[in-house]
């Protein structure tokens, strides 16, 4: 089927949601995909474009895209090629919990598995290249309302419109979705290449603090959670809070000669010469949750021609862990509606 015949799906939004969606899509050799952002991976990094912000920890992984250089991937697959397997095997087959005397009445302690690691500065330009290779088009504008996206935006008619746009759902013309709020985070990014395992210690008081180490060396500290906060910048006082929590919950973040019998400020002080850089980002979460769901878009001009417009964010903190599954969920909208408007076409003949 060539691309002239092949339904055109634009799917608005390159972070990993719409990347991923674009390349489910691409695979399927179904569609021709052109994809329009306002950022792109490999940009400096801006509160707006969340994604490059993320550590991209996960615990169980359906599917996961391999980076060009494996290093991109913590935890690599068996097969050493361009792909990491499918990961069979059961969260529970996973989970080591450690062992517990039957006569202690202590709460469970923590529990400890495998896990992949993926470094998201490779593991996105990587999505990027894919899409690419399998003949995505990227547009890079800034698309205010959903009417913009056809010529001269869009070189060829679009038949689907595939909204991952995030947090810009909230504002983006033709969607307006005010459930849509951010839940602020804020990260440091510490070079510490002799510390290879992931904590993450969370309370019923709403502290969360992990430990994602990358095959870089890098290691991702965090975090917080805060609803409806719109600041863009790190606050000094929020770092300062995440390097202490980190440094008590896994001193050996530091080098165990600097690690001994050392006050707890000074410990701080040491982590703080590993920082390489600190921000924040806005996870793009939605009151009810994921939305995929379809509606009409009217294009106005002629005739006032109407195209589905699928609906696809809402991700909050989970969009690496989701990506694919959630992707196939777009797909599958994509796929109904299309048939739909076939099926309407043909009774009109």
């Amino acid at each position: 089927m060539s691309n002239i015949t092949k339904p055109h799906l634009v799917i608005v939004g390159a972070g990993v949601i719409g990347l991923t969606t674009a390349l489910l899509a691409l695979e399927s050799g179904k569609y021709e995909v052109t994809v329009v952002a306002r950022d792109l991976p490999g940009d400096e990094k801006c509160v707006g474009y969340t994604s490059p912000w993320a550590g991209g920890s996960n615990a169980k992984v359906g599917r996961l895209f391999y980076a060009d250089k494996p290093d991109g991937i913590l935890c690599r697959g068996k097969d050493g090629r361009g792909r990491m397997p499918y990961w069979d095997a059961e969260l529970s087959t996973l989970f080591r919990k450690p062992p517990q005397e039957k006569t202690r009445v202590d709460p469970p302690g923590p529990n400890s598995y495998a896990a992949i690691t993926i470094d998201t500065s490779k593991y996105l330009p990587c999505l990027v290249a894919e899409i690419r290779r399998l003949g995505c088009t990227i547009i890079r504008t800034n698309v205010t309302h959903v009417s913009q996206l056809q010529s001269p935006i869009i070189p060829r008619k679009a038949d689907v419109v595939v909204v991952c746009a995030g947090l810009g759902a909230r504002h983006l013309g033709g969607v307006e979705d005010w459930d849509c709020y951010p839940i602020r985070g804020q990260v440091v990014l510490v070079r510490a290449p002799w510390y290879k395992r992931g904590v993450t210690k969370s309370s019923k008081t709403g502290d969360w603090t992990y430990t994602i180490p990358r095959a870089s060396g890098d290691v991702i500290l965090g975090g917080f959670k805060t609803d409806n906060d719109w600041t863009a910048h790190a606050i000094p006082s929020q770092t300062t809070d995440i390097l202490e929590r980190c440094i008590a919950m896994a001193p050996d973040l530091i080098p165990v000669t600097k690690s001994r019998d050392r006050d707890p400020k000074v410990l701080v002080e040491e982590l703080r010469k590993l920082v390489v850089e600190e921000g924040a980002g806005l996870r793009p979460a939605r009151k009810g949750g994921v939305r995929i769901e379809s509606e009409d878009l009217v294009l106005g001009g002629a005739g006032n021609e109407v195209i589905p417009l699928v609906h696809h964010y809402g991700h909050s903190g989970a969009g690496y862990q989701a990506s694919f599954g959630s992707a196939r969920l777009c797909m599958e909208e994509v796929a109904r509606r299309l048939s739909a408007k076939d099926t309407r076409r043909q009774a009109k003949l």
